[in-house]
């Protein structure tokens, strides 16, 4: 039998349709035949890895070798295949060859930062990409548990006749290719068991099939998910002010937590991508943060690798490692990148400041997938240092620039970063946001009274009318130590019609152990597994560089990760030790330090207080705050307002010894 899975009307999907008929065209006895097994995946997806979507994936397996060609040695016989197809649907005029090696290009709007041509045409290496795909099979199997058939990578040029393509060994096959072609390619690219093709063991049936399990299965999104991805493809610019000017003139939305300001970003990019085809790279330094927008970019099927356009999101240290290594500052492997990383960025813009802008645009146009861009979405924004602002801005137009600006949300720097600083006003937007989307109305209320005991302003903010409700429960003593309150936080989501996955735990880093091979855990995500449920315990650095694709698992994370993330419940276990944890870490600027009136001590608050707020706004339905000391001063102020808010805030009490682990302080 021949079948294509879940079919869909793209190239990937048109594509598929031509080599279901190619195959049909030399073996039209497999449609009929159970004991021949033909799979074709469309738009097949590696979650989490360096290279998620593959155009084709192709599963081939026979209960007995079928003749495939011929060649002058012999019959060649097929006894299983295992095709990543990457599918290029690109012009002749638009493809070249160096070597064996494909390129194609792809008309950028992209303009350098000194007003350089903003209609070049950058040329992408295909083979490159094809090549990783294979492993990224490869490594997403192994993570399933399940042993990687061999893969076979082809690049498919749909628009190039096979005359055309080079001689000698590689993996291209061209327009009017058969399917003895793609068999011929396999043959040449997989030698290891002679004259006849196969991509396992004859006995290794079981891995065979774990691996179709593995692509068969969709990731699914929850109703949360759907709701978010809703809010990110609703097209919203023809009522917006700026919407005429976008790629004209620095854009910056300014809001407080919970406001939407990371939904904007997301509802631009996804505009872009779909309405102008456009290149988009999204930056932040919080890689839990890239993770989960890949996961919702992966349900909605936007494509990350090579092609006219596309939406990738990463983390600001691992772009600016490659601008460090294309500037040559620093070498491809470099073990010192966080030590020096001052010293590195200095150096970048000594080193701009002294060559021709010429210089700086050849970095983009000599490794055009890293470093081309039709827009460039910068979320925390102020708190990103200035000189990663210049190198940015040295490389790129800043009118190519949309910002997340969070109001008083400081993590890495104690002063907020003035985009504007080197601009004309005119030349840049602000869009004040205040209406709270994220939190139901009480959640809003409590949070802004919860700021303004800290000694904080949160008063700005405006509660959602349209979101009624919102429940606060807090937890003194060990969440753990009674697992009915656990179990009655799962229904209550549950009831809402959520999953697992839609709820949020947060913890200090007390919490987290390392063990004895040295791999990061947290005592919470081992506390779960023993109750029996699925974790995606970020709290592992390799972890959080992927994202959740159960529904049924729990997500946990550092409070340090947890800007910009979100659940319908969420738990912030020992609020008040995380507290004493960023005053404990609090260090003054030298010339704060120096000044006559600095008091270290409220500073330190201050610091610890703005911290809080950060986990305090994840919630949109329940905000449980568990604290570990009934003699704190955040156990103080959530007193109180548990007295002004008796009706919305719960209070639980729970007796008895830590159950979850050592002490969180």
């Amino acid at each position: 039998m021949i079948e294509i899975l879940q079919p869909e009307d793209s190239s990937e999907g048109r594509a598929a349709e031509e080599l279901y008929s190619l195959i049909l065209s030399a073996w039209p006895d497999v449609k009929n035949k159970p004991q021949w097994h033909v799979l074709l995946i469309p738009s097949a997806k590696c979650y989490g890895e360096r290279r998620e979507d593959i155009d084709i994936l192709l599963f081939a397996k026979f209960a007995n070798p079928l003749p495939s060609f011929i060649r002058p040695e012999g019959i060649t016989y097929v006894d299983s295949l295992f095709l990543a197809i990457e599918v290029k649907d690109t012009q002749p005029d638009r493809v070249r060859f160096n070597g064996n090696k494909v390129e194609v290009r792809y008309k950028s709007k992209w303009q350098g930062s000194h007003g350089s041509d903003n209609s070049r045409h950058e040329w992408e290496d295909v083979t490159k990409q094809s090549h990783e795909q294979r492993y990224s099979i490869i490594n997403y199997l192994g993570e399933k548990g399940v042993k990687s058939p061999w893969v076979t990578n082809i690049i498919w040029l749909r628009n190039v006749l096979t005359k055309d393509l080079p001689e000698g060994r590689h993996n291209i096959v061209g327009s009017d290719s058969s399917w003895e072609d793609f068999l011929c390619k396999a043959n040449t690219l997989n030698t290891q068991y002679g004259d006849i093709i196969r991509a396992s063991k004859p006995d290794n049936t079981h891995d065979w099939h774990e691996a179709v399990a593995v692509f068969s299965k969709k990731m699914t999104p929850s109703r949360l998910d759907r709701k978010r991805m809703e809010k990110i493809s609703d097209s919203f610019l023809a009522s917006q002010q700026y919407a005429e000017k976008l790629g004209e003139q620095l854009l910056i939305f300014r809001g407080r937590g919970g406001t939407g300001k990371t939904v904007r970003l997301l509802r631009l990019a996804h505009h872009f991508y779909e309405k102008e085809h456009a290149r988009v790279l999204i930056l932040t330094y919080n890689q839990a943060l890239v993770s989960d927008i890949k996961r919702l970019f992966a349900l909605m099927s936007i494509r990350s690798g090579i092609g006219e356009r596309r939406i990738r999101i990463q983390t600001i240290h691992s772009f600016m490692y490659k601008i460090l290594a294309g500037l040559e500052i620093i070498p491809p492997v470099c073990d010192d990148f966080f030590s020096n990383y001052e010293l590195y960025k200095a150096e970048a813009l000594d080193l701009m400041a002294a060559v021709r802008p010429d210089d700086i645009n050849r970095l983009a146009r000599q490794d055009s997938d890293t470093f081309n861009w039709d827009f460039i979405l910068i979320d925390e924004a102020q708190d990103w240092p200035p000189d990663e602002r210049d190198v940015l801005f040295s490389l790129y137009d800043f009118r190519r620039f949309i910002l997340a600006d969070g109001v008083a949300q400081l993590a890495r720097n104690l002063k907020p970063t003035n985009w504007r600083e080197k601009i004309d006003r005119e030349q840049s937007q602000v869009i004040a946001l205040r209406e709270v989307i994220r939190m139901k109305k009480n959640l809003c209320n409590f949070v802004k009274e919860f700021s303004h005991q800290l000694g904080l302003e949160y008063q700005d903010i405006q509660p959602n009318k349209f979101a009624p409700g919102g429940d606060v429960i807090v937890i003194e003593g060990e969440y753990a130590k009674d697992r009915s309150i656990h179990d009655e936080l799962l229904r209550r989501n549950d009831k809402d019609g959520n999953m697992p996955v839609d709820m949020l735990f947060c913890l200090p880093p007390t919490l987290k152990l390392t063990d004895a091979k040295g791999n990061a855990y947290s005592v919470v995500g081992k506390k779960f597994e023993k109750w029996g449920f699925k974790v995606w315990d970020a709290v592992a650095e390799d972890i959080r560089e992927s994202y959740p694709t159960d529904l049924e698992q729990l997500r946990i994370l550092q409070y340090d990760s947890c800007r910009g993330l979100e659940g319908w419940i969420v738990v912030n276990f020992a609020f008040d030790k995380f507290y004493d944890y960023k005053v404990k870490s609090f260090k003054p600027s030298p010339e704060d330090e120096s000044a006559p009136l600095f008091d270290k001590e409220s500073a330190a608050h201050e610091y610890a207080a703005r911290w809080l707020m950060i986990p305090l706004t994840r919630a949109m339905d329940t905000l449980v705050i568990h604290v570990t000391s009934s003699d704190h001063r955040v156990t103080e102020i959530l007193r109180n307002l548990q007295v002004r808010y008796k009706d919305m805030v719960e209070w639980i009490k729970v007796e008895g010894q830590e159950n979850l682990g050592p002490k969180a302080g």
